[in-house]
């Protein structure tokens, strides 16, 4: 999560429990219930998703990346690329649910100005800036003799991946 979003969001989130005991409310089958169903608001772990949560140096730049099920290197890579103003973990429940149904890796990245990724230029969002730093990463990962089949996924900002059609960083 970016750290403007952070602070947005520390002014903004309603209060994590009711503000008086007798707060009770009707469901939909109109039964009475009680308040001792309040929304809890504290983050979950990185490591209740992914095996693995590493930081990579380049050029200066450092890149968090989180990563499940990769001590088989020879798995596909599903490599994740956020949305705008998230992080690596947004991908974290879906990394879980698709490592437990079929046989791959997943690594979910913070891309540069977002979650704990730290660059020389946090506000230098330009697609080819993200281009350059995922294809810096894919090779700090992999070489051609060790280079499983990658699928890009991403979301919102992260759709940027398309400009990888007819790019090769490899």
């Amino acid at each position: 999560m970016s750290n403007l979003r952070k602070q947005i969001l520390s002014k903004t989130l309603p209060p994590i429990g009711p503000s008086s005991s007798s707060s009770r409310k009707l469901s939909s089958d109109n039964q009475i219930k009680s308040s001792s169903s309040i929304r809890n608001y504290t983050p979950i772990e990185w490591n209740q998703y992914f095996d693995d949560k590493r930081y990579i140096t380049i050029d200066k730049n450092i890149f968090c990346l989180y990563s499940r099920h990769t001590n088989d290197s020879l798995l596909p890579v599903l490599f994740f690329l956020h949305g705008g103003g998230f992080s690596g973990l947004s991908w974290a429940v879906l990394s879980k649910a698709i490592t437990d149904l079929i046989q791959c890796q997943c690594i979910a990245i913070d891309i540069r100005g977002h979650g704990e990724t730290k660059t020389t230029d946090e506000n230098n969002l330009s697609i080819e800036i993200l281009t350059n730093d995922v294809c810096q990463i894919l090779h700090h990962l992999y070489n051609e003799d060790n280079k499983p089949p990658i699928f890009l996924i991403g979301h919102s900002m992260g759709i940027f991946k398309r400009k990888f059609r007819n790019l090769f960083c490899f």
